[in-house]
């Protein structure tokens, strides 16, 4: 029931959270949408055009950290913890 869907809420958000950290330290690749990628064979007509469709946000990019750790990286630990949380409550039960 509830228990199960929340174990499973946070396993979900846990995932998201571990990649997307792992896309800010550059340990995965991010999506094209989002992240920088080489330009060494592109023309400079390439280049403008990508500049200028560039999204304003890059989610390579840590834009902030608590205690050196990213809020991606804050998610998956949370996230972590809760999916414990809620398989203990499910043992319970």
């Amino acid at each position: 029931g509830i228990i199960l869907a929340g174990a499973l809420s946070a396993a979900t958000t846990a995932v998201i959270g571990v990649y997307h950290a792992g896309v800010e330290q550059g340990i995965f690749e991010g999506p094209t949408s989002c992240t920088s990628s080489a330009i060494d064979n592109m023309s400079a007509d390439d280049l403008l055009a990508q500049i200028m469709a560039a999204p304003l946000v890059r989610c390579d990019d840590i834009p902030w950290q608590l205690a050196g750790i990213s809020m991606a990286g804050w998610n998956a630990i949370v996230s972590i913890v809760l999916c414990g949380l809620w398989l203990m409550a499910l043992k319970r039960r």
